[in-house]
């Protein structure tokens, strides 16, 4: 796929929703209630991470500095 076209972006903003969501989901299934402040500050530190952790591994998008 090419990496500077915008369904790659996409694909890459997709990914980081799902591994949210999956997150959240797992801690449900624990039966933890996770406070609403933990759940945002967890969604903020994957938002600054996750362009990091993938350009740094050579799959991010150009548009990220990959």
């Amino acid at each position: 796929m090419d990496k500077d076209s915008r369904l790659y972006v996409l694909f890459h903003y997709l990914v980081m929703i799902g591994i949210l969501f999956g997150a959240v989901s797992i801690v449900e299934l624990t039966g933890s209630d996770v406070p609403l402040w933990l759940g945002f500050a967890f969604a903020i530190v994957l938002g600054l991470s996750y362009p990091k952790i993938v350009v740094s591994l050579g799959v991010g998008p150009t548009r990220w500095g990959g």
